[in-house]
């Protein structure tokens, strides 16, 4: 991402990374250190847009004082479709490799902040 960043034209010293965890809550322990470093107290948080419930939570939880601004990625969306019979539509409830792909990753979430929240990390 921080390459990505570069091609748009953002400078090497406004671009802070941050490498060393494995899920969102070791994230948040490791930013403080980087925060003071950098005297940082806005930070643009790019995430997926189905993490940044969670992300959103943790970081905002951790760091009170410093505000983020969510800058979500990798949208899911769905069509409506318009003028279709109502049988058609029935299609929809057949589970397919889709669906069950859209239900990992939405349960995922939720677990995780169901988790995060039982620990008291948002």
């Amino acid at each position: 991402m921080a390459e990505f960043l570069g091609t748009l034209g953002v400078p090497p010293e406004a671009i802070v990374t941050e490498g060393g965890s494995r899920n969102t809550h070791e994230h948040a322990q490791n930013l403080p250190t980087i925060f003071q470093e950098h005297k940082l107290k806005r930070i643009l948080l790019v995430t997926s847009a189905m993490h940044i419930p969670r992300a959103l939570g943790a970081f905002r939880k951790q760091f009170p004082a410093v505000e983020f601004m969510p800058a979500s990625t990798d949208y899911h969306a769905t069509e409506q479709p318009s003028n279709t019979p109502w049988y058609r539509e029935l299609s929809a409830l057949i589970p397919t490799p889709d669906h069950l792909q859209a239900f990992t990753e939405v349960m995922h979430e939720y677990h995780g902040i169901a988790y995060d929240k039982m620990r008291g990390w948002m």
